[in-house]
């Protein structure tokens, strides 16, 4: 099993590179980062977030904050 420190720094290599490649398309005509940096910002995508906690996140704290619990669950209604 792939433990939480070998994940994060897979994935930071992985957007580390996506961001050198970014840069690189910069010089080009099309302005790439603050389009991207905007949609970020203004839409919070779910591959953002999901990504975010992959990198900075815990299993202990994913378990705990991130996992609904039962207390969670839709009560009946009666």
């Amino acid at each position: 099993m792939i433990s939480h420190e070998e994940e994060s720094r897979k994935i930071r290599i992985r957007y580390g590179i996506a961001m050198v490649l970014f840069f690189i398309g910069e010089i080009g005509p099309i302005p790439l980062m603050p389009a991207l940096g905007l949609i970020v910002i203004l839409f919070r995508p779910r591959w953002f977030v999901r990504h975010v906690h992959r990198i900075y996140c815990t299993k202990s704290f994913r378990k705990t904050n991130l996992e609904p619990s039962p207390s969670d669950a839709p009560k009946p209604v009666q």
